[in-house]
């Protein structure tokens, strides 16, 4: 085998660090698009307890009018995981997207 390595240690050494990056930007995109879900909590949620942020953020609003300056500021403090995810994880993020598209 490649420099006296077995299977395992082709894994560990060659191939797992080659997809970190790859594997780092579906970990974090799919957080987003978990963190982020609405429909899939709407129809399948009945406590208040297991409600996701969005679905919260609907409270705000009814049929007669929203309450603007609460929406917004719920809003501002939901946003912050997602800015912070991205914020510790734009190297691994950037590293990834780009990790395809070296020619060569």
């Amino acid at each position: 085998m490649i420099d006296g390595y077995g299977w395992w240690g082709i894994f560990g050494r060659m191939i797992l660090p080659l997809c970190l990056p790859i594997a780092a930007t579906i970990a974090i995109i799919a957080f987003l698009r978990f963190w982020n879900d609405f429909s899939f909590a709407l129809v399948f949620m009945n406590s208040q307890a297991l409600k996701t942020l969005p679905l919260s953020l609907s409270l705000f609003s009814d049929g007669f009018g929203t309450d603007y300056s609460l929406t917004m500021g719920a809003m501002a403090v939901a946003v912050i995981p997602t800015i912070g995810a991205y914020l510790l994880l734009q190297e691994q993020i950037m590293r990834g997207m780009i990790a395809g598209a070296v020619k060569g």
